[in-house]
């Protein structure tokens, strides 16, 4: 029973982390600046890190209110949605445990509780990583971590769940080398 609450509880978290970031308004240009000389080589790839950090407590502080909302059974203010109905994300028949379809709808609802423990925190992360030749793949994420507690009946158990939210992929085009190889006889 408490398998199947924790799948309930992280789903739900999930749809209502991903829908608060996807709301934040931003300007991805803002946040990565690409300085070029004369040629058109790329001489530096600056971050803007006050930016980079605005940006993550405006995620953190949107998804912890956000959170606290739901598990009382408030309209979020920034997605507009009700994700909890007073703290219950989902209701379980008791004859689902059955395994048996036939009976898988049948007798008491056992609801599904979430209750956040720990307020949300999050970090961002910058990976620069080799693209083909001469290029760069840039990824900004931020990594949201929550920690909650799951009922599920008379039954409880601890979740720390940790989602990764691509800010920035992109990719920075170097200058291909115009070479000939040395023909040897």
């Amino acid at each position: 029973m408490i398998a199947v609450a924790k799948q309930e509880v992280q789903s739900s978290l999930n749809k209502l982390i991903h829908n608060c970031i996807s709301v934040l308004d931003f300007n991805p240009d803002d946040l990565i600046r690409v300085k070029t000389n004369d040629e058109g080589e790329i001489i530096s790839v600056n971050y803007d890190s006050m930016k980079l950090n605005q940006l993550l407590y405006k995620a953190v502080e949107s998804i912890n209110e956000s959170l606290l909302l739901a598990q009382k059974g408030e309209v979020d203010p920034i997605t507009n949605q009700v994700y909890f109905d007073n703290g219950v994300v989902d209701e379980v028949p008791l004859g689902y445990f059955t395994e048996m379809v036939g009976l898988s709808d049948m007798g008491p609802k056992i609801k599904i509780r979430v209750k956040v423990i720990n307020r949300v925190n999050g970090v961002y992360e910058i990976t620069n990583e080799a693209y083909g030749i001469n290029n760069t793949l840039l990824k900004i994420m931020i990594r949201v971590n929550v920690k909650a507690d799951v009922f599920a009946g008379i039954s409880q158990d601890e979740i720390i769940m940790q989602e990764e939210i691509p800010v920035i992929i992109q990719l920075i085009n170097g200058n291909v080398p115009q070479f000939l190889p040395a023909l040897t006889q």
